[in-house]
């Protein structure tokens, strides 16, 4: 990015802003999804892709003192293919890879016979706004662009179930939290959020610092309008146990 487009637009700032109002949205929802899978004081567990402080904290807290948890982040596509742990959880990971349903089948082989694997998900395709806004359509697209060329796939959440049946769980679930925006801070995460990749957009020549400044300011407009709404991309949350 050329010096005065970074004058102009603060990706880093905009993700750390996105991820504090993700995190405070999606952690609640987080611990209510661990309440309804089997977990056990003293559970052996590995943790892989973009977890939080608090989900981690979290986790620890339902196994306990005696439990332990090992936790690789996004890079580190590696996980141990004997039968070692008792569960397995994943958080916005799986659309960074071509083909998910070879990670969904080393997190089986992982497995203890009755150990699970949860996994939460976003499709990035169910980013909506109501009324129809050209702008935030334009971002929509801006973002799976983006996504798609870093061989990111936009849509893996609505899938993680099927995937989890085709890797051999038994006893699979899922279940879909899509937040709606109508006030406030929250508000502001597509404006966030394509600020966030103003980097990579530029960089990839999808679009210009003068549309990428237009689209800002239309999105920070309809944000503040009192009619208007957002909703966050579709967080699919499912579930599957080795039997």
């Amino acid at each position: 990015m050329k010096q005065e487009d970074q004058i102009l637009f603060k990706p880093q700032q905009a993700e750390e802003k996105l991820q504090r109002i993700l995190s405070k949205i999606l952690d609640p929802t987080t611990k209510t999804l661990f309440e309804k899978v089997p977990f056990k004081k003293g559970m052996q567990g590995f943790v892989w892709g973009y977890v939080s402080n608090k989900k981690m904290a979290l986790l620890k807290a339902f196994v306990g003192l005696g439990g332990n948890i090992k936790s690789a982040g996004f890079k580190q596509a590696q996980i141990e293919k004997t039968k070692i742990y008792d569960f397995v959880y994943s958080g916005l990971f799986f659309g960074e890879f071509g083909k998910p349903i070879t990670l969904f089948t080393q997190i089986y082989n992982s497995l203890k016979p009755g150990g699970f694997a949860i996994i939460e998900e976003l499709d990035y395709s169910q980013f909506q706004c109501f009324p129809q806004n050209m702008a935030f359509e334009r971002f929509v697209e801006l973002l799976c662009k983006c996504k798609n060329q870093q061989a990111t796939n936009v849509n893996t959440g609505k899938h993680t179930y099927t995937l989890f049946q085709q890797a051999g769980f038994q006893k699979c679930q899922a279940q879909l939290h899509k937040p709606i925006f109508l006030t406030g801070k929250d508000k502001s995460i597509a404006a966030l959020a394509l600020e966030s990749i103003a980097s990579q957009v530029l960089q990839q020549h999808l679009a210009t610092p003068t549309e990428l400044h237009r689209l800002l300011s239309e999105l920070r407009a309809f944000e503040k309008q009192k009619n208007t709404s957002i909703t966050l991309p579709g967080v699919y949350q499912s579930w599957g146990v080795r039997i």
